[in-house]
């Protein structure tokens, strides 16, 4: 895959900004994608690309409510429109939040069925757009003068605005007029046109000629920020017209203490363990072993006749352990590799080579010349015919055999996927803080703490109860007898 990357000069580095004691740097990278209707199978295709990413916009979705995308990245969704006799909707905008994200995430209403609206810690705001084509001038003017700005506010999307010149695009609209004059009443600076200049967001083929244009934005009324860059995945083929683009940069954000997450342990081992069933192997495995931890064996057993005043060294005694079991594995039954975490139950290494060539088959119609661009656009779209087809056999051979499993009275898998659709359709509500979960417990206990401290209540209250001791008209004793008399 070719990243085209291109850096504003004028943007000073971060090692020549001066040390703030108040604010750090927080390194952010804004994908943004038009799917032209998001599929579950494109999901994955697409996330493979985005692992460094902070989060996704992705434009187009076709999404209708109440639909969730099969992945762990947090989600939030603005629906399309049902599309009559059709089972999908129109138009919609998601965002996929990475697990690794550095900030809190939290949607703020926009008001628009247009737009998203996602705020970043306490100050920055992400809103993106999609506005189609059959809008009017009019009704884009309306739109853009009804989102919310805030000092810190990014702006992306798909607006189907061709700006010209302006970015270094051959074509231009109606709407050019429209959008340039809005960032220029609210001081906006669009990016395209200072880090992406003339380089393409949307690629296609049309009569065997390449056609492209820019109608993708990253727009900001921010100063330009700290090691800025837009890069654009020209060679990447993800069954859309549109290119994933993706804006990296460092924004300042206040220090917070916080509770450090726990570092990444170390990788995991796998190995065909299921071969020590074989007699054979599991020979090979004791023997192995036996001659590998033969010296740890003496020294264990000079300890235990005379053990010494000092403690003796278990880490390293632990090391070695493990050590001998690890190689007398690999020399045994072998090592296999392990599946990358982002790849789906039913994704696969013939999958990836399929998805691979088709991303070279892409690579080879962009850089080809004259007719030869119809022929590699020919065995591209073959490729990505048969991608898309191997993924729905995995998927349906993934689902078959859950079924099997279940016929089988094997109920825990069941019961563990049936939880699983059921919490990702579920809507989930929860409190969330933008300086992150520990702020957002410590403020929800000082909320409660003050409720319940009785501080609230009012000055004038009603006097409290008789005491005890005065005179009660009725006794206990009295009132359980009539009660026994009045059952029977």
């Amino acid at each position: 895959m070719q990243i085209l990357l291109i850096s504003d000069p004028s943007i000073p580095s971060s090692q020549s900004i001066p040390s703030n004691n108040t604010s750090s740097l927080v390194p952010l990278t804004i994908g943004l994608w038009n799917a032209n209707g998001l599929q579950a199978s494109t999901v994955d295709d697409l996330l493979r690309h985005c692992q460094s990413f902070s989060l996704v916009f992705i434009t187009e979705t076709w999404l209708l409510p109440p639909a969730r995308l099969p992945t762990s990245w947090q989600q939030f969704h603005i629906y399309g429109s049902p599309v009559a006799g059709q089972y999908r909707g129109a138009m919609g905008v998601s965002t996929l939040v990475s697990p690794r994200c550095s900030l809190p995430v939290v949607e703020f209403p926009v008001n628009c069925k247009y737009a998203l609206g996602l705020q970043l810690g306490r100050s920055l705001r992400l809103i993106c757009l999609y506005l189609p084509p059959s809008l009017s001038t009019a009704e884009v003017q309306s739109v853009l003068d009804s989102l919310p700005l805030t000092d810190d506010t990014i702006i992306c999307g798909d607006l189907n605005v061709r700006l010209g010149r302006l970015v270094g695009d051959s074509r231009t609209n109606m709407r050019s007029s429209v959008l340039r004059r809005w960032c220029d009443d609210h001081g906006l600076n669009i990016l395209n046109k200072t880090l992406a200049y003339g380089i393409p967001t949307y690629l296609t083929c049309r009569g065997h000629a390449e056609v492209s244009s820019i109608v993708d934005y990253y727009i900001t009324n921010m100063p330009l920020v700290h090691s800025a860059s837009i890069s654009v995945a020209l060679d990447l083929s993800l069954g859309s017209d549109h290119k994933l683009i993706s804006l990296s940069f460092e924004y300042s954000v206040p220090v917070v203490p916080s509770t450090p997450f726990p570092s990444a342990g170390p990788v995991r081992r796998l190995w065909n363990l299921s071969r020590l069933k074989e007699p054979e192997v599991q020979k090979l495995y004791v023997s192995t072993f036996c001659s590998l931890s033969a010296a740890m064996l003496n020294q264990l057993q000079q300890l235990c006749s005379s053990p010494p005043s000092t403690r003796p060294p278990i880490d390293h005694l632990n090391d070695e352990l493990n050590a001998a079991i690890y190689s007398a594995l690999d020399k045994s039954v072998g090592s296999r590799t392990s599946r990358p975490k982002q790849w789906k139950r039913f994704w696969t290494s013939q999958l990836q080579a399929l998805a691979d060539r088709r991303d070279w088959l892409y690579r080879k119609w962009r850089w080809s010349l004259g007719i030869d661009k119809a022929y590699w656009w020919g065995l591209h779209q073959e490729a990505h015919v048969r991608f898309r087809t191997a993924v729905k056999r995995a998927k349906r051979e993934s689902w078959r055999a859950f079924c099997d499993s279940f016929a089988r009275g094997d109920f825990s898998a069941a019961v563990r996927r049936v939880k699983q659709v059921h919490n990702r359709r579920r809507l989930q509500v929860s409190y969330a803080h933008p300086d992150g979960p520990v702020a957002g417990a410590n403020a929800m206990r000082d909320h409660l703490a003050s409720v319940y401290s009785g501080s609230g209540l009012l000055s004038g209250r009603p006097p409290s109860l008789t005491s005890p001791n005065e005179y009660v008209p009725f006794d206990l004793g009295s009132v359980c007898c009539r009660t026994v008399t009045d059952c029977s």
